[in-house]
């Protein structure tokens, strides 16, 4: 008998703390809210934030720890690879020339730098966005007057090596707010002015002759690709984007790869998936489209899913 006594006596008492909790009376941590991007964290926007206000960690910030979580974060021996690359597909990217211009990016920030052969000391992140311009030259060719929309951007240095090998007419980088803020401090610095910083809630459907991502994309949320889906994908003539995947720890919940490629492919119906070179990832991949006709905004369909 006692023992039922006992049993209601709990359940009434389970009951009273749940009609506390749910009306609020009991505060309980409710499960982390997703996030719409990989750099949308608390730690990530507020180091971007005190790099901003104070000049001397901005002078180091491409060695800074959390920083280099996300972004500048290449390594010696991925250096090796990518002047393997450069050396193969566009040896005039490694001239003197082009050399000393993009150097003045390693000039910003104190990145990590090392000696490379025949190269000289430069900083294997430079060299990676050399890199990513040599894949644009071998997909494209070389272009005038081009149109550049980049989703993610990073600190701006794929911005500024880009300036430095094409001919540019616009460059817009797509990001949140302390990204963008940290990429336009380094390209003012490096006196490139012309270029738009805007927020995914700013952007508009634009025509680009490129669009380009890299990682920036798949970084982003469901949410947030199927809107960069239907405002810039069937608008962009021509597509480069390095995609990866990571953990879902991160609390952010981007489309699996199928499902991705599906979309992609309903827009621009050419498309072409190579392995990313060289490998950062063992399931990355890099997407392309070259000269597609424009797609009809409204003739693009996405569900709710």
């Amino acid at each position: 008998m006692k023992w039922k006594i006992a049993l209601f006596a709990l359940l009434g008492i389970l009951l009273v703390l749940g009609l506390m909790i749910r009306k609020g009376v009991i505060p309980v941590d409710s499960k982390p809210e997703a996030m719409t991007q990989l750099t949308s964290n608390d730690v990530y926007c507020s180091f971007c934030k005190r790099a901003l206000a104070d000049e001397a960690v901005f002078q180091s910030f491409k060695r800074d720890p959390v920083y280099n979580l996300f972004y500048e974060n290449a390594t010696r021996q991925q250096g090796d690879l990518f002047v393997q690359a450069l050396k193969e597909r566009t040896p005039e990217y490694l001239k003197a020339s082009v050399l000393a211009r993009v150097r003045r990016i390693d000039e910003i920030g104190d990145p990590v730098v090392y000696p490379y052969a025949g190269v000289g000391t430069i900083s294997p992140n430079v060299l990676h966005a050399l890199k990513v311009g040599s894949d644009l030259k071998c997909h494209f060719g070389e272009q005038k007057r081009l149109r550049v929309i980049e989703i993610g951007g990073g600190s701006g240095t794929l911005c500024a090596t880009l300036h430095d090998l094409f001919d540019i007419e616009c460059y817009t980088i797509v990001g949140q707010p302390e990204t963008l803020a940290m990429a336009k401090r380094q390209l003012q610095e490096l006196g490139i002015h012309h270029v738009m910083f805007l927020t995914s809630k700013e952007l508009k459907s634009v025509p680009c002759d490129l669009l380009l991502s890299h990682y920036g994309f798949t970084e982003s949320s469901r949410s947030l690709q199927k809107m960069y889906m239907k405002k810039l994908f069937p608008h962009a003539k021509q597509g480069y984007l390095v995609c990866n995947f990571y953990p879902r720890h991160f609390r952010v919940k981007p489309m699996k790869k199928r499902d991705l490629l599906k979309r992609v492919k309903a827009i621009h119906s050419q498309c072409e998936v190579f392995a990313e070179e060289p490998q950062m990832g063992q399931s990355n991949f890099t997407l392309i489209w070259r000269n597609s006709p424009l797609a009809a905004l409204q003739q693009v369909r996405f569900d709710e899913g």
